[in-house]
């Protein structure tokens, strides 16, 4: 059940799920190419507190912000999956990135 537009406190320990990528990513890719995986998972990071704020960090919760980031950070979480890349396929990335921001624009993301 959805429970985005129902009025009560907010949970936050489904927020500590969104590290498992970045765990997963640690494990398995240990000493091979570490600075890459760091760099991926930190830029993962940066994209999901910055969606996250949008409810948790501010006077009037925007859920719907905060969902739209965050579904468009799943690029993230393939690029953190996959670890390491050529840099061309890092600008692939890159790219379906932001045409997930773009198409939000026209396609509302929930």
């Amino acid at each position: 059940m959805r429970r985005e537009s129902v009025a009560g406190p907010l949970r936050y320990w489904p927020n500590l799920l969104l590290a498992t990528p970045l765990i997963v990513a640690l494990i398995f890719n240990r000493g091979y190419q570490i600075e890459s995986v760091l760099l991926v998972s930190a830029i993962f990071l940066v994209w999901t507190v910055k969606s996250l704020r949008y409810t948790l960090w501010s006077e009037e919760p925007n859920f719907g912000r905060t969902v739209s980031g965050l579904l468009a950070g799943i690029v993230w979480v393939d690029l953190v999956a996959v670890g390491t890349v050529p840099r061309e396929f890092g600008v692939v990335f890159v790219g379906l990135f932001l045409a997930a921001l773009l198409s939000q624009r026209f396609v509302p993301a929930t």
